[in-house]
């Protein structure tokens, strides 16, 4: 009951993290933005994930975005990216 109250009250569920990030990607002589993100991961409040105290949540939005990143530059530079 006190877990349905917290969802009501602000959205997300006890022991749940989020994590948020913004990037920008300039052009260091025009100023020209050549990419930008923004991104907000939240956590799955999963049980496997309860032992997990010192970054849980943020710790699996970190590697997501690492990954993610990871295969967008690796797709621009092979020339694999969509159009």
């Amino acid at each position: 009951m006190l877990a349905s109250l917290k969802y009501l009250a602000t959205g997300t569920f006890p022991f749940v993290g989020s994590a948020e990030a913004d990037a920008k990607i300039s052009d260091s002589v025009t100023g020209q933005v050549l990419a930008a993100a923004v991104s907000k991961r939240l956590g799955g409040g999963s049980a496997k994930n309860v032992d997990v105290w010192e970054l849980g949540d943020a710790e699996h939005a970190i590697n997501y975005w690492a990954q993610l990143t990871t295969n967008r530059l690796s797709s621009w530079t092979s020339g694999t990216a969509p159009s």
